[in-house]
């Protein structure tokens, strides 16, 4: 169909190229262009779908790590090699983390908030370059207490 094929260095031709006005009927009579999209968005959920199947089989190992743990520790009272309460507080923030919980005094943000990031408006870089030279003129008053 007038596609080139390379084997070591050669060059075989399979018949004669298509003209372009063949290639744009054959196209549109078996609509190529709408297959091909479609072909793509079912990749691309077929993708997805797989992301978010690994995202779930990594939170379930995480939680039975941390349950495996826990009952380590019950069963561990009268052991000889205890678990540190490190090893403790490390499964239980993997766990909170990967459910997407927070582990304490931090959030967890999973996506930025695009209302936030908006450039600072004339009377905040005002205030920002007020700020820097009072932190300028803060340090270089440190600097010459220091050196007397």
């Amino acid at each position: 169909m007038g596609r080139e094929l390379e084997e070591q260095n050669s060059r075989f031709r399979l018949g004669k190229r298509p003209a372009l006005k063949t290639l744009f009927q054959w196209s549109s009579n078996f609509q190529w262009v709408q297959r091909s999209k479609l072909w793509d968005e079912e990749k691309k959920e077929l993708m997805t779908l797989e992301f978010q199947r690994s995202e779930k089989q990594r939170a379930i190992k995480v939680s039975r790590l941390y349950e495996k743990i826990g009952t380590y520790l019950l069963f561990q009272v009268n052991r000889a090699r205890p678990i540190t309460v490190d090893d403790f507080k490390k499964a239980w923030e993997m766990f909170r983390t990967e459910s997407g919980l927070s582990t304490g005094k931090t959030e967890v943000a999973h996506t930025i908030n695009e209302e936030d990031q908006k450039p600072p408006t004339p009377e905040e870089q005002a205030l920002g370059k007020e700020i820097d030279q009072a932190i300028k003129n803060f340090y270089d008053r440190q600097r010459n207490t220091t050196k007397k």
